[in-house]
């Protein structure tokens, strides 16, 4: 006698979303990175981070020599003092001219002359401080430090290295790891499905 037929389950199909996943190889890039620029010229000091290290944003990173930036940044404060002084020494004649004149023991000449000399000696002054401003800033920049927070990649740059002026490369690159981009290719046929 044959044998009786096998005993199976029957369920009616069932209707859902089916998610179809495929693979691709792809190149991952950080999302920020930036140089790392010495924004004066000089003869670097220290390289004061390690490579491949997290670095906060501010980090110091490197020092270029501040020793001709802090002397220029003396002689324009210097240069400052002395066109202030020239500035109090102009008003002072164009005051007390301007009072002669109102006794009429000068000329109108002299006393337009005397104010015009201060006007003269303001500006200077403008301009002095001013370029105390830039020195400061010089000064400043010879401290160079990580622009975002991030990984610090290598640099070519050792101590004694002359850094910065025109055509200067990059120190080095600090990259931030915290956000990536993942760039692959697809064909279009799978685009299409």
């Amino acid at each position: 006698e044959p044998a009786p037929p096998p005993k199976v389950t029957v369920q009616a199909p069932a209707v859902q979303p089916v998610t179809i996943y495929r693979t691709f190889t792809g190149r991952t890039e950080s999302y920020e990175r930036a140089e790392v620029r010495a924004r004066v010229e000089g003869v670097l000091t220290e390289v004061a981070y390690d490579e491949r290290t997290e670095l906060a944003k501010g980090a110091v990173m490197f020092r270029i020599d501040p020793a001709p930036f802090a002397a220029a940044r003396d002689a324009a404060a210097a240069e400052a003092a002395a066109t202030a002084a020239s500035v109090r020494l102009a008003d002072t004649t164009a005051r007390k001219l301007e009072k002669a004149y109102e006794s009429r023991s000068v000329s109108e000449l002299q006393a337009l002359e005397a104010r015009a000399q201060h006007e003269v000696a303001s500006a200077k002054l403008d301009v002095a401080n001013k370029q105390l401003a830039i020195r400061d800033l010089d000064l400043g920049y010879t401290t160079v430090t990580a622009p975002i927070a991030g990984r610090a990649m290598e640099t070519d740059y050792v101590v004694g290295s002359l850094v910065g002026g025109l055509g200067s490369g990059p120190l080095t690159t600090v990259v931030d790891n915290s956000k990536i981009r993942v760039w692959f290719s697809v064909d279009d046929r799978t685009v299409l499905k």
